[in-house]
């Protein structure tokens, strides 16, 4: 028998992740937020190890006893064992998660259906181990009143088996599973649509004039997310709860209500349902009985949040209309669930802001807003937080060196060159430290500008920073050329070094008390 310590072994040599999403398909590669998603048919580029890992995690996939499900969608990562990588790895699995559950609980028609489910978008996480003890996988026998039938090939039971390290959506403890184990759906009511294919119904999305901004949005990969980002995601996430198969109509009125606060960014104050009304009518218009929707959905919402209850969970159009005869009558017409126009209403706001958001964004308004000075010290901010590696602080201070390049021609704001040296040893450090393939040349180059000799004048470290231009000019275009790049942070690097060149040319000098440090 084996011994009650667990035995663990990892797998050895390449280390391969596979994140499957069994209940989607997809017929061709497509990207979300960064990330390519394939098909299990399409193994090119995986080696034999890799292609075996698959065959095994996307076998255990069922959705009813023994329907074995045989097309599903998946991500490959390889040899990711840097904490900052698989953080980044998760975020961008977790964004794209979000999305599709969105491209899909998106509500259709006049009475908000929709096509699919928040648990049709889930997946897992899947981590190879060459020996996991049996007894982990199922216990005690005699202790749950279990009884197991002998290995198939006559092996010991409690033998160590291989098998995985599961995660589910990362929001559960992870958990163990044989190679022949099985895995069914969330919901015993779930089902799977033959006519799903993401590749084509997201090359469909943004065919209307409405869902453009979405397509944008999908499309996007920056690592750096701006606060309306954020915002967004979070309450796309909330709304995608709402549309859980598990989920009781309570439940999702107060997902729903999470996801439009979330969206609007209502504070938590006094006469927030007095707010919540304001900015829908704002963002939608003076419709007819929406302020009457508003005001039954977040007195529903606050009834279930402070008593676990609502005794109304319809909208009834003509309850607050005195003037109308339905209401002198007293035979006012309930309609839908409230949270089925909250599903409308929620999609309706949030295709208003993201296009509004958008839209300023491909007119740079944010960036003429900010002065030069200002956003030089966002970066130096950004370059000296104590709480990231150098990784995380040269992504963080990213956006705000893209910004730069259209404030060129502001010459009346322009840094001084010790204000610009400054922040170039900062950009540089933090560089040299985050990039694992750095050139000896580059290093060699960018020291005098890190470390200055004591005797180095301004116009030494000047033309010493000029040399590190043309130098990164030269990679750059070589890279290129190659579609090869050497680090992530390469071409941010460059467009601030070549702005701090050319900001040299309209040198003011300035006190040393007005150097950004």
């Amino acid at each position: 028998m084996s011994s009650n310590v667990p035995r663990w072994k990892a797998q050895s040599g390449t280390l391969h992740r596979f994140v499957v999403f069994p209940y989607l398909k997809t017929s061709a590669p497509v990207t979300i937020r960064g990330i390519t998603f394939r098909g299990i048919d399409d193994v090119d580029g995986l080696s034999e190890d890799a292609k075996a890992i698959l065959q095994e995690v996307t076998s255990m996939f069922y959705l009813r006893n023994d329907q074995r499900i045989l097309k599903m969608t998946y991500v490959h990562y390889q040899d990711i064992p840097i904490d900052n990588q698989v953080a980044r790895m998760a975020q961008q699995i977790d964004q794209a998660q979000t999305l599709i559950t969105w491209l899909y609980t998106n509500p259709i028609g006049p009475f908000g259906s929709r096509r699919f489910s928040y648990e049709h978008s889930t997946f897992y996480v899947f981590e190879r181990w060459e020996q996991i003890p049996r007894g982990e996988l199922y216990g005690d026998d005699h202790e749950y009143g279990l009884v197991t039938e002998p290995a198939s090939d006559g092996s010991e039971q409690l033998a160590d088996i291989p098998g995985y390290m599961v995660s589910q959506n990362f929001e559960s403890q992870h958990f163990l599973i044989g190679i022949n184990g099985r895995i069914y759906p969330p919901h015993p009511g779930f089902w799977i649509d033959k006519s799903q294919d993401l590749v084509s119904d997201i090359a469909t999305t943004g065919n209307s004039s409405r869902d453009w901004a979405w397509k944008a949005f999908l499309s996007d990969s920056n690592d750096y997310l701006e606060e309306f980002e954020s915002r967004i995601l979070r309450a796309l996430k909330w709304y995608g709860r709402s549309t859980a198969l598990s989920v009781m109509e309570e439940e999702q009125l107060v997902d729903l209500s999470i996801a439009l606060e979330s969206l609007m960014g209502l504070p938590q104050r006094e006469k927030v349902t007095e707010r919540f009304k304001e900015t829908v009518m704002v963002l939608l218009g003076a419709i007819p009985n929406l302020d009457t929707w508003a005001q039954q959905f977040y007195d529903a919402r606050s009834a279930v949040v402070h008593e676990g209850r609502a005794m109304q969970l319809l909208f009834i159009p003509d309850k607050t209309n005195k003037k109308s005869n339905a209401a002198r009558s007293g035979e006012s017409q309930a309609l839908l669930p409230l949270s089925s126009y909250g599903r409308q209403v929620f999609s309706l706001c949030a295709s208003t802001m993201l296009t509004g958001w958008r839209t300023t964004r491909d007119e740079r308004l944010h960036h003429f807003l900010v002065s030069t000075h200002t956003r030089l010290t966002r970066i130096c901010t950004a370059l000296n937080d104590p709480k990231k590696n150098a990784d995380g602080r040269l992504t963080e201070a990213a956006s705000e060196i893209e910004a730069l390049d259209l404030q060129y021609w502001l010459v009346e704001d322009l840094a001084d060159v010790k204000t610009l040296l400054a922040i170039s040893r900062l950009l540089l450090e933090n560089f040299l430290q985050g990039s694992l393939t750095v050139t000896n040349n580059l290093q060699q180059i960018a020291q005098p500008v890190v470390q200055p000799s004591p005797t180095d004048g301004v116009e030494d470290q000047v033309r010493t920073l000029r040399e590190v231009s043309n130098y990164l000019a030269i990679v750059e275009d070589s890279q290129a050329k190659q579609g090869v790049w050497e680090t992530k942070h390469l071409p941010v690097l460059k467009k601030f070094v070549v702005f701090a060149d050319y900001s040299f040319a309209f040198f003011r000098p300035q006190s040393d008390s007005s150097v950004i440090t």
